[in-house]
């Protein structure tokens, strides 16, 4: 994706059944120094014309009412295709009524310009697709914060998404531990505020993340943005401690039929069952408990890791645990007692500003809890006890038999001055001694021989 320097960067497609106003925004389109325009009149056309090889920069606008489909129908297809989920959509339409805007937004469009409109109006839309196809700095840092976990070998990279005007007020104090690594200048709200991404970054993020090759995840603070990571396509949706009562929310998450992990930071049992019944009552089948102690960084005193059966057996769910102590130590003993997911922090660089770069791992780091996670996940085995494959074999060389002490005649009748006890382990074993006593030896046995069930009797 090469950068927009300006909207002359831009490749345009234009699907438009009416001739007359195709004409219209393509004049719209050259004056505005767009030279690259493709006109099409149907949808099937335009997803024909985005498969071409070579395409840089592509925005696409399009009719709400096309011949064979809808705009919305369109940029649906266009977010189901993995090379297309990240081209901006420009939806122009006369509608008004939103029922019938508000899916166009939830599918994935960036602009919606309603009809008629003026040059002005086109502009804007299309700066805002130029953004959208030109990530800020916050997005390069999170494209390799996905890179960094690939590098780690990391199952899945999580964020956050949030509209900062509906998750908290404007006057809402910060916690005691955002306060001592950002200050107390600023607000909550204005703390976030400057932490929000856009929905064109979710999108970006996804794809980056999707090539890389690792699940993309991001946990949603609003219904909003629950609509907008489903429209993503997030296999999970991940809910924060802070929200497990939030009930509003549990409902939205739960009714997307998809697999959730709830973090369990702050709760008692009493509101962790609240909050499992009412996902399950909407909708959720499978649900992962996080356990979790909220602080940041946690004192490994306050961590209490045995919580993780008690939500095991109070729930029959699978359980996990979500750190936020220092180092490692405590998120591989949480997977040496069965935590089935680890959620950790992690940061490029421990110096970033920011609340919570203090208290997360640097990629080195992280890469080596990744390794260890992995090297305690086959240590734990499956719970049988049996000897292994190796162990079997050891077991002729390491274990004794029942050997004979001198030569041994035909009819001899055995006594403890006959026998001893030594390696290897090939031969009858030591706690079988009592029942050999007073046994004949059918065959000559020499001395110091390992003694086999078919030579007495």
């Amino acid at each position: 994706m090469a950068l927009i320097t300006s909207l002359a960067d831009l490749s345009v497609l234009l699907v438009e059944p009416s001739r007359m106003q195709a004409g219209l925004v393509s004049r719209m389109l050259e004056h505005q120094g767009v030279a690259r325009i493709k006109l099409r009149e149907t949808g099937a056309e335009a997803l024909a014309a985005l498969a071409e090889v070579g395409n840089d920069n592509r925005v696409v606008i399009s009719s709400l009412y096309l011949p064979d489909m809808q705009g919305t129908d369109l940029v649906t297809a266009m977010r189901e295709d993995a090379a297309l989920a990240v081209v901006p959509f420009i939806l122009v339409s006369s509608e008004t009524r939103p029922q019938v805007l508000d899916p166009v937004r939830q599918s994935g469009a960036c602009s919606i310009v309603a009809k008629p409109f003026n040059e002005q109006q086109l502009s804007r839309a299309l700066y805002a697709a130029a953004d959208y196809l030109s990530p800020p700095e916050d997005v390069d840092l999170a494209e390799k914060l996905i890179d960094a976990a690939v590098a780690a070998g990391a199952d899945a990279v999580k964020f956050q998404t949030f509209k900062a005007e509906k998750t908290v007020t404007l006057t809402a104090e910060k916690a005691e531990y955002q306060k001592s690594m950002t200050g107390t200048n600023e607000s909550q709200y204005e703390m976030i505020k400057k932490l929000e991404l856009s929905d064109a970054d979710y999108w970006v993020l996804s794809k980056h993340a999707q090539k890389a090759g690792i699940f993309f995840l991001s946990t949603p603070f609003d219904e909003e943005s629950v609509d907008l990571l489903d429209q993503i396509g997030v296999p999970v949706f991940k809910i924060p401690s802070g929200e497990i009562t939030n009930l509003p929310l549990l409902k939205k998450i739960a009714q997307k039929s998809k697999p959730i992990i709830l973090s369990t930071g702050m709760a008692t049992l009493g509101e962790i069952e609240e909050a499992l019944n009412y996902l399950k009552q909407h909708g959720a089948e499978d649900i992962i408990l996080l356990h979790c102690t909220t602080n940041y960084p946690a004192p490994v005193a306050s961590v209490n890791l045995c919580a993780m059966e008690t939500l095991r057996c109070a729930f029959q769910v699978p359980v996990g645990y979500s750190d936020h102590t220092e180092g490692i130590t405590i998120p591989i003993a949480a997977v040496a007692m069965g935590a089935c997911v680890i959620e950790k922090h992690f940061t490029l660089d421990r110096t970033l500003p920011g609340p919570d770069h203090r208290a997360s791992l640097e990629p080195q780091e992280l890469a080596m809890m990744v390794k260890v996670v992995r090297d305690v996940e086959l240590a734990r085995g499956n719970g049988i006890k049996s000897p292994t494959e190796e162990e079997e074999a050891i077991k002729r060389v390491a274990r004794r038999s029942i050997v004979a002490t001198r030569d041994i005649r035909v009819g001899d009748v055995l006594t403890e001055g006959d026998v001893a006890i030594k390696r290897p382990g090939t031969g009858i074993e030591p706690r079988y001694l009592g029942a050999v006593m007073r046994m004949k030896a059918k065959v000559p046995i020499q001395r110091d021989q390992v003694i086999q069930w078919d030579m007495i009797e």
